[in-house]
């Protein structure tokens, strides 16, 4: 058994997430805990590793918390060479979200995903195929891909661009291809947490046009559950629990906890719409009624199912009022007051509502 900490944020000011790493008798990892300090409790999250008769990494499982809630599943094939040649992603409930089949070229490089989105095998539907030129530096750099679509969609051809230290931070749909950004070809920029490969904040344009930005969000262990997205104006509005890259996440976080309140001053709090994950995952959030100042200006919307769960603090402090319709979808509302303003809260009768 062995640990490591880490100094994840900017201030450097000492370790806030600790891992325990925990091998065979073959030396070969087959677990990993997570703690991350200011969250309580011995372990936060943990991920188990099955290997192969070789040792490699065969079937991964992470789980979002010491009780063993499961958040994600992959298991690994590999050709001759000892490389993924094809990953099978599995939602909490066991079905297949996704597999990737992967074609390399001599240096062991990803040059060609299949996706295949339903896991049956035939190019059908949502299926994508994504072709990636590279370069000649010895990380072999993604220079330009093209993707297709088995439902006939347009291809998208995109030009990838890198900055000092190697990071991808800007992309570039290349409608006509000719090298340029035109009116209404979709461009990004990509900024980092510090030096570190962690994305911040994605800006998206429309040619020369800010369309929004979405900014990534985090769990404590630095694992991609959603994102804020804002307006042309870059006001967020919307937390969406959509992972990242067709990567969805179960998670669960209580945002009364104090680390929350730097990411709700850098968001602004405009926040109207929360979007929890789907019926394939479970996402589960506590907060009261201060949580829900800084979150929003008056009303905050939560779409869900009944995989999720809003967990209400202090409870007391909101007035349940009668159901309200918006559109095709019921929702329980809750009105509290904050320094002498009333806000509303508005959550899917689908997601189990807790009174803590």
């Amino acid at each position: 058994m062995a640990t490591r900490s880490f100094d994840t944020n900017t201030e450097k000011e000492g370790f806030e997430r600790k891992e325990t790493y925990h091998y065979n008798n073959l030396n070969q990892l087959v677990r990993t805990d997570r703690d991350t300090f200011d969250v309580g409790g011995d372990i936060d999250a943990y991920v188990t590793h099955e290997r192969d008769v070789f040792g490699r990494d065969g079937e991964i499982k992470t789980y979002s918390n010491a009780s063993g809630d499961l958040e994600s599943h992959y298991i690994n094939e590999r050709d001759v060479y000892g490389n993924i040649s094809k990953q099978t992603i599995f939602g909490i409930d066991g079905q297949i979200t996704r597999v990737n089949n992967y074609t390399r070229d001599a240096r062991g490089l990803e040059i060609k995903n299949e996706i295949d989105w339903n896991g049956d095998g035939i190019y059908n539907d949502l299926d994508t195929v994504i072709i990636s030129v590279r370069d000649d530096t010895p990380q072999g750099n993604i220079i330009s891909q093209l993707q297709s679509y088995a439902d006939g969609r347009p291809e998208v051809y995109t030009i990838w661009g890198y900055d000092g230290f190697g990071r991808h931070n800007s992309t570039h749909s290349d409608t006509n291809k000719n090298g340029q950004i035109d009116e209404g070809e979709r461009a990004s920029k990509v900024s980092f947490v510090g030096e570190s490969t962690l994305i911040d904040v994605i800006t998206v344009y429309s040619g020369n046009e800010l369309q929004h930005l979405q900014k990534i969000h985090y769990s404590d262990n630095n694992i991609i559950l959603g994102s804020f997205y804002s307006d042309a104006n870059s006001v967020y509005h919307t937390l969406s629990y959509n992972g990242y890259g067709g990567t969805r996440r179960s998670s669960t976080e209580d945002f009364t906890e104090s680390h929350y309140d730097a990411l709700f001053k850098q968001i602004g709090g405009a926040i109207k719409t929360l979007n929890m994950s789907n019926a394939n995952y479970q996402t589960d959030i506590t907060l009261d009624n201060n949580v829900l100042a800084k979150l929003t200006k008056s009303e905050l919307v939560v779409n869900g199912d009944a995989t999720d769960t809003i967990r209400l603090k202090d409870n007391t402090e909101f007035t349940q009022l009668d159901n309200v319709t918006r559109g095709r979808q019921e929702y329980e509302q809750y009105q509290t007051e904050v320094d002498g303003q009333q806000y509303t809260l508005l959550i899917d009768t689908d997601i189990n509502v807790v009174l803590a």
